[in-house]
């Protein structure tokens, strides 16, 4: 039987279920399973051993791959629009940590001024993680306070696509997202392939990650107007790709600043067989 694994505050505040953050993303269980902490303190730290990941262009979250899963702590909502120099990372990439080991500074001030909000949310970001067999109940909480149990692993993993010769499907699309797969996009990409029975992994500049991972996406680092090539194997491979395409044409592009709108990507469009730059 596995051992029940702890998890820490990462700062002090005020304990949320996921229901009260203000983002449908998280509020939903979209990119995980987990807690929120509304913070009074500007120091993140880990809640748990674990090998550090930083999303690349994403200063205000990181992921700690560990015995429990990849966790994502995200801090504010909203914030990968707040400017770089608001956050400082204490560590550096790949670095095993320990739990209560300080991994990144803030300025609070600024991002409860220019963040929709400072809420920050801690979530099981695998697929396959470990149940949650309890969880702190709202109210204050300090840095190192309990904060969530974790019990079983849900499922093991199932067997991605290894190599070109088990491709069955590919298409390429390009990216419409502002910031690219980011944290909400990413997400929601993976919520909209969970109904479909297929493996699906996604390809941009000879990396790859699988696309029902948060983390993985996040790690790619996707930016808008990317070409990716998305390739899915097993039963439901053709509903998986369009389910992509089908997500990305309910992306209307930003304004621009003259108030006129760039021309829209062909969402699910088959494009050249090349991944952009």
């Amino acid at each position: 039987m596995e051992s029940t694994i702890e998890l820490v505050a990462p700062l002090p505040g005020w304990v949320l279920p996921l229901a009260d953050v203000p983002d449908p993303v998280f509020s939903a269980g979209l990119a995980g399973d987990g807690l929120a902490i509304d913070p009074t303190g500007s120091t993140l730290h880990a809640p748990c051993a674990g090998t550090v990941v930083w999303p690349p262009r994403a200063a205000h979250a990181v992921t700690l791959r560990s015995a429990a899963g990849e966790l994502l702590i995200h801090v504010g909502i909203d914030t990968v629009a707040v400017g770089a120099e608001v956050f400082r990372r204490l560590v550096a990439e790949g670095e095993q940590v320990v739990p209560g080991q300080p991994l990144l500074a803030f300025d609070l001030d600024r991002v409860v001024r220019e963040a929709p909000s400072a809420i920050t949310p801690i979530v099981m970001a695998d697929r396959h993680a470990r149940t949650i067999a309890w969880r702190a109940p709202p109210g204050r909480i300090d840095t190192g306070n309990a904060l969530l149990r974790l019990g079983a692993s849900r499922v093991p993993p199932t067997a991605g696509i290894a190599d070109g010769s088990t491709i069955r499907h590919e298409r390429f699309f390009r990216v419409p997202f502002a910031h690219g797969l980011h944290a909400r996009p990413a997400a929601m990409l993976v919520a909209a392939l969970a109904p479909h029975d297929a493996a699906v992994i996604v390809r941009i500049r000879g990396r790859e990650a699988d696309a029902r991972s948060p983390v993985a996406l996040m790690t790619l680092g996707v930016r808008q107007g990317d070409t990716v090539a998305v390739a899915a194997a097993g039963p439901d491979a053709e509903a998986a790709l369009e389910a992509v395409a089908t997500l990305l044409a309910r992306v209307v592009a930003p304004a621009r600043a003259d108030g006129t709108r760039p021309p829209s990507p062909t969402p699910g469009g088959d494009l050249p067989a090349v991944i952009a730059a």
